[in-house]
């Protein structure tokens, strides 16, 4: 498919994603992260994407600018899949991956989207099911981590077989340390996990955020599993929301990038790098 700039981006996601995205069951979703009806029942593609545009542009410009056309992604998480329509539109071999069994038949509306558009979609368990012999040029975690149960470990370990030597790694996690995070804790309003009200109406297993992350645990987690850090960045978001959220975000945008909204990561497989 033909290239077009990024600024366009965004306008054609709406055109195709505004009748999924309002077709996805929320209630059930919900069962387990009670957040998706206290935060996402309206504006669903403002919410779900035009919000999340810094982190989807950053993740889109690094491989617009690192990784040569066809080269084969995975996608590790298949939710709102905002970057594996944005990397076919620009001449990338995708695939999505997951467990379909945790969300019963809430995600359906997307999946057909991913398969109308030439994607490979997966339902398997990245790591309990033997996957095939593909071998991949990027593996992409984008707002993962921070949704697992436990350590990341097993993961990541799973990833360096699947990427080819050189392979790259691209992360995103949220920042448990921006700013209004740091704030809200010192006044003792609220707490760095996510709203008490919802993790508590959730059924077991929450969904939810359950660890956030840090730069230097970032780095640990990547370098712990065998990964060369090639890229450690913060993601700034546009300030939002109530007079004094948005001076906060304001500030913080202002302040070193350790309070900044989320953090970017690129991890190398074998301290290599792709050939371009």
């Amino acid at each position: 498919m033909a290239r077009t700039p990024i600024s366009n981006d965004l306008s054609r996601l709406r055109s195709i994603l505004e009748e999924p995205l309002m077709n996805l069951d929320l209630a059930e979703l919900a069962r387990h992260n009670r957040g998706y009806l206290s935060d996402y029942s309206s504006h669903r593609f403002e919410t779900f994407v035009e919000a999340e545009w810094p982190s989807h542009s950053r993740v889109l410009k690094w491989y617009l600018k690192n990784i040569p056309k066809g080269s084969r992604v995975m996608e590790i998480g298949t939710f709102v899949p905002v970057i594996p329509i944005l990397l076919t539109w620009h001449g990338y071999w995708v695939t999505t991956v997951e467990k379909l069994s945790l969300y019963g038949k809430a995600l359906d509306p997307m999946i057909d989207l991913l398969t109308r558009m030439g994607v490979t979609f997966q339902d398997i368990d990245i790591i309990g099911s033997d996957f095939d012999s593909t071998r991949f040029d990027v593996v992409n975690l984008i707002a993962i981590l921070e949704h697992l149960l436990g350590s990341p470990k097993q993961l990541l370990m799973r990833i360096q077989e699947i990427l080819v030597p050189g392979g790259a790694l691209v992360l995103t996690v949220p920042n448990q340390a921006r700013l209004i995070r740091r704030l809200g804790l010192l006044l003792g309003g609220t707490s760095v996990q996510p709203k008490y009200q919802d993790y508590f109406n959730s059924a077991y297993p929450f969904s939810g955020h359950h660890r956030e992350y840090t730069r230097a645990e970032v780095v640990y987690a990547l370098t712990q599993s065998g990964f060369r850090v090639g890229e450690i960045d913060s993601i700034k978001y546009p300030p939002k929301g109530s007079f004094a959220y948005q001076g906060i975000t304001l500030l913080g945008n202002l302040l070193p990038k350790t309070f900044h909204q989320a953090i970017f990561a690129v991890g190398y497989k074998n301290d290599g790098q792709i050939s371009q």
